[in-house]
């Protein structure tokens, strides 16, 4: 699951560069931003960012005020039929299961108690399948697509300041207000927001991934490690976490070897003593 990690910043990492290449100097301007407040608790760098991304949007004449309008979305319930259920499930599902077991149940969950290890239960591989499970049972119905959490969702969270239960309502507030009255205005500023202040803060969630991977560094699992990252960025996440595992199966014994540290048994009271007239 390392290697899963650093896989998924290699390709954020990647991502990133591309993104960062549309305008360096921006990009370089955005990543100074991120330094500066990276330990600022009251000014999140990601709203900074944002607001200095929507107000270059306006002033390039991107997007214009007279764009600006509210409204509500146009709901259209559908019903599925058995042609769209068998071509979803073999296009997408199949891949999808896969990928949801290695980056979503096991990779989320292990971030999760890398971040905050003082709350280790707070959730499980079960509880995500859950939550999954019942947004995409619905979703369909309404014309939505797949859903699903990941890990570097969950990083790009931690790394910009959203470290409690009370961030995410917040983001879900807004969330739904922008999705029911400013749909349209929302496709706009996402399809003119700066690629540059996207690739930087794409580049700060792939290094904190990245420094994930590597916190329980040893020598016997860093090929490991690396070689299932490495695959993971030039196929996909689930060819890197197939091959780690059959490393890690491979050479499941030598990893759990340890070293024998022999110890010399403490004296006792008799041999204190001795020592004590000895000196």
């Amino acid at each position: 699951m390392r290697g899963v990690q650093l896989g998924l910043g290699l390709i954020l990492g990647w991502a990133a560069l591309l993104l960062f290449s549309d305008n360096i100097i921006l990009g370089l301007i955005s990543m100074a931003i991120i330094i500066v407040l990276i330990n600022n608790k009251k000014i999140p760098s990601a709203i900074v960012l944002t607001i200095i991304g929507i107000f270059i949007i306006f002033y390039t004449g991107a997007l214009l005020l007279t764009q600006i309008s509210l409204g509500l979305p146009a709901f259209e319930f559908q019903i599925p039929t058995w042609e769209n259920i068998l071509i979803g499930m073999l296009i997408a599902g199949i891949a999808q299961l896969v990928l949801t077991l290695a980056n979503v149940m096991i990779a989320t969950v292990k971030l999760s108690k890398d971040l905050f290890p003082d709350k280790k239960d707070a959730i499980d591989a079960n509880s995500l399948a859950l939550n999954m499970g019942l947004i995409n049972i619905i979703s369909p119905f309404l014309g939505g697509i797949p859903q699903c959490h990941g890990s570097g969702g969950l990083a790009a969270q931690y790394a910009f300041g959203a470290r409690t239960g009370g961030s995410m309502i917040m983001e879900g507030i807004l969330e739904i207000f922008l999705g029911l009255f400013c749909s349209n205005l929302l496709f706009l500023i996402f399809m003119e927001f700066p690629k540059a202040i996207l690739g930087a803060m794409l580049l700060y969630t792939a290094i904190l991934l990245g420094k994930i991977a590597f916190k329980d560094f040893s020598v016997k699992t860093a090929p490991i490690i690396i070689i299932s990252g490495i695959l993971c960025f030039i196929f996909n996440l689930v060819v890197g976490f197939l091959a780690g595992l059959v490393l890690y199966l491979i050479f499941k014994k030598k990893i759990k070897e340890q070293p024998q540290i022999v110890k010399e048994s403490e004296p006792g009271p008799e041999e204190l003593q001795l020592k004590t007239k000895e000196n």
